[in-house]
């Protein structure tokens, strides 16, 4: 139930972080999924529906799942984002973590994007 104990801290936080525009459910879980089949989509339902009974009032985001659930909204996660477009007409085209740079091994190089990359991009995606 890490989905519901998260979401209802953030509930009780929201008079100081305020304002919230979304709320991201389970965080990458899409190719999880996938790899889990039946029970890996029985979990994926079952978070929608404890983030959605939570009635917060502000849309719920899934970075990396091409199938969200309703009203769940899917996003884009990763360096380009053009291609991306959302599992329904009526759901936003959202980009939710436009990579500026990542860790490959504890303690190595962390390498970075150059900054006029990632303009590129998010132009791209616009």
């Amino acid at each position: 139930m890490r989905v519901s104990a998260v979401a209802q801290v953030l509930v009780l936080l929201q008079w100081v972080l305020h304002p919230f525009y979304f709320r991201k459910e389970e965080n990458e879980y899409g190719p999880m999924e996938y790899e889990l089949g039946a029970p890996g989509r029985a979990y994926a339902t079952l978070a929608v529906n404890i983030a959605v009974s939570l009635k917060t009032g502000v849309p719920w985001v899934m970075c990396k799942h091409e199938d969200a659930l309703d009203p769940v909204i899917n996003s884009c996660n990763g360096f380009y984002c053009d291609y991306f477009s959302p599992n329904k007409n009526y759901k936003p085209k959202l980009w939710t973590e436009p990579w500026s740079g990542w860790y490959t091994k504890f303690g190595g190089l962390a390498p970075h994007r150059p900054v006029e990359d990632l303009a590129f991009a998010v132009v791209r995606f616009i």
